[in-house]
């Protein structure tokens, strides 16, 4: 096997690599559960709000903006884009709210069957 052979097995086996690493991105973070953790992700690492506050510093903004960047590559792998996060945080939002709504009811409930009176 000479060295074009050689060179042309190792490239194939480096896409083959980046192709399984991108199904494994894919698998973890298309489920309910990813989704959520793509979420925080998105939040903590400035997606969708601005890098930039008043009286940053340089470095301040340089690590933000790289921050930004880890959830961009994510966000690249499992192939969505800013709009699509912004869905998923949407129905995120929708679903907790009606989990609080759940909770609100069932304590209020709770106070009417004990009578209001905390003990």
């Amino acid at each position: 096997m000479d060295n074009e052979q050689k060179l042309a097995k190792v490239r194939s086996a480096q896409l083959q690599a980046k192709m399984d690493l991108s199904l494994l991105y894919k698998k973890i973070f298309n489920t309910p559960e990813g989704q959520v953790v793509l979420e925080d992700i998105a939040d903590m690492c400035y997606l969708v709000r601005p890098t930039h506050q008043d009286g940053d510093q340089p470095l301040d903004l340089a690590r933000k903006e790289g921050m930004r960047q880890a959830v961009c590559l994510i966000m690249q792998k499992i192939e969505l884009n800013t709009f699509d996060i912004l869905d998923v945080i949407k129905e995120t939002n929708k679903t907790i709210g009606k989990k609080r709504e759940q909770i609100d009811f069932i304590n209020t409930s709770d106070d009417v069957l004990d009578g209001g009176s905390d003990v």
